[in-house]
């Protein structure tokens, strides 16, 4: 997470791309780096963010795999364990205000990372649905 706070725009980019590589692969991992406060980490540095870079795509794509990385369409499919568990919603929370910024963003495949994060932060549950359209606005 270290590697996140550097000013170098290609390390950076390589460490979010690694860290939702990671959560994409293996649940646990996940909800590791989940438990390690990557989510404000990942905050932090979008705020810091002042044009629209490259990394606009980079922490969509780990906010995107630390939200759940698959689109739940069917929750026998995570009965089954075909689908990873999404993690806690207490983790993924801080993220929901940068994923309703990431929406103004004008690159395709920022809204893609975007839509579908959101899509599995909300899955599975009315709960999780009205937390993230609070937090959201949308």
């Amino acid at each position: 997470m270290k590697l996140l706070s550097l000013r170098n725009e290609g390390i950076v980019s390589q460490a979010l791309w690694a860290l939702g590589n990671i959560a994409h692969d293996n649940a646990m991992l996940r909800d590791a780096i989940l438990q390690e406060n990557a989510v404000a980490d990942i905050v932090t540095l979008y705020k810091a963010i002042s044009t629209k870079t490259s990394l606009y795509r980079h922490v969509a794509w780990a906010l995107r795999n630390l939200c759940g990385g698959t689109v739940h369409l069917l929750s026998l499919l995570r009965q089954t364990h075909i689908l990873q568990p999404e993690p806690d919603l207490q983790y993924i929370k801080a993220a929901l205000p940068v994923l309703a910024s990431l929406l103004e963003c004008d690159q395709t495949d920022v809204h893609y990372d975007t839509l579908k994060a959101l899509a599995t932060a909300a899955s599975d549950s009315v709960d999780r649905i009205q937390v993230c359209d609070r937090i959201t606005g949308h």
